[in-house]
């Protein structure tokens, strides 16, 4: 995913498999936030 980011890819699609808390991780890890406002891990809202 970070390589795509730097090669200017800049929306992603995961499907999390009911495994929602574990794809919130890996785009924590990457350093994506929610959005201000955003309700939630569900939102799919990320800067």
């Amino acid at each position: 995913v970070q390589e795509l980011r730097r090669q200017g890819v800049r929306e992603f699609h995961f499907y999390t498999l009911n495994r929602a808390a574990l794809t919130y991780a890996i785009c924590h890890a990457l350093g994506l936030r929610p959005l201000p406002g955003a309700a939630g891990v569900s939102s799919g809202a990320l800067t």
